[in-house]
């Protein structure tokens, strides 16, 4: 064979080779990136269920003595967000910046429930902060994961949290950044007119 046809099976084998090592380069990343989604998800649902556990362990505890009519798991939100109505409603001071009031009534919630909603708000907050420190694609599908599972006094309770002085710096810019308050009835929210604009759009609707 002559000098132009060795350069020619040449060419084709480094051509080949080159075909290879690609293929062996992307099926080694795609993996790679399936490795790491599955770590991600195992203890993303390792998360959620301790979540879980926690609101199956909640109680309250009425007229001092525990029964199975007694507030229970996510029963609890709807007592929880009564109370701060009532601690909201009895402010004497209705001339207060509508921030302010919040604050006070969430205080005395929170010196009240703090057992309850102090650990539940931790532990959602560690959720999605885990999501948000992720390096994976799709965040959003995990968000709306832990949306979906929130009930309507949850997300209300989750609304005023993130006002008082409790989420507003760590979690209430999350609640923006993922629309967290996508699903939550704006009609029940206690002074719709005050209180809807104290967090930006985004956390109501994507823009």
């Amino acid at each position: 064979m002559n000098n132009e046809t060795w350069t020619m099976i040449y060419t084709i084998c480094n051509i080949i080779t080159l075909f290879v090592i690609a293929i062996y380069t992307i099926f080694t990343y795609r993996l790679y990136k399936e490795e790491k989604r599955q770590v991600f998800e195992n203890k993303f649902f390792q998360l959620i269920q301790l979540f879980y556990n926690i609101i199956d362990t909640l109680n309250i505890t009425l007229g001092g003595k525990l029964s199975i009519e007694q507030p229970h798991g996510k029963e609890c939100f709807n007592y929880i967000y009564g109370r701060y109505k009532n601690y909201y409603e009895s402010s004497t001071k209705v001339e207060q910046e509508p921030k302010e009031r919040i604050e006070i009534a969430y205080e005395k919630l929170f010196d009240e429930y703090q057992h309850i909603i102090g650990h539940y708000f931790r532990n959602l907050y560690n959720i999605i902060k885990f999501i948000d420190q992720s390096k994976i694609n799709n965040k959003t599908f995990y968000i709306n994961i832990i949306r979906a599972q929130l009930s309507t006094k949850e997300l209300l309770l989750l609304f005023y949290n993130c006002i008082s002085e409790k989420g507003n710096e760590k979690f209430k810019p999350l609640i923006e950044k993922y629309t967290l308050l996508k699903t939550m009835p704006k009609n029940e929210i206690i002074d719709k007119e005050k209180h809807i604009s104290l967090y930006n759009n985004t956390a109501y609707t994507k823009e």
